[in-house]
């Protein structure tokens, strides 16, 4: 999902410079749902999560010993 962000804020950013706003804002707009759906997934992760921290992608119990 980061990823998706990246690419529509960059593209609605890239729109803006050439002076195309309606076509950067539908651009905008698909990167604020996501962004929003970033931060409810974040926030549900850290309610179901017992102490409070959010898992790294790749991360496994052998890593955390060291």
């Amino acid at each position: 999902m980061d990823y998706l962000l990246s690419v529509n804020t960059l593209t609605s950013y890239l729109l803006l410079l050439v002076k195309k706003p309606k076509e950067a804002f539908e651009f905008i707009n698909i990167s604020e749902r996501i962004s929003i759906r970033l931060l409810e997934e974040s926030q549900k992760a850290l309610l179901n999560n017992s102490n409070n921290s959010l898992q790294v992608i790749g991360e496994n119990s052998d890593m955390q010993k060291q």
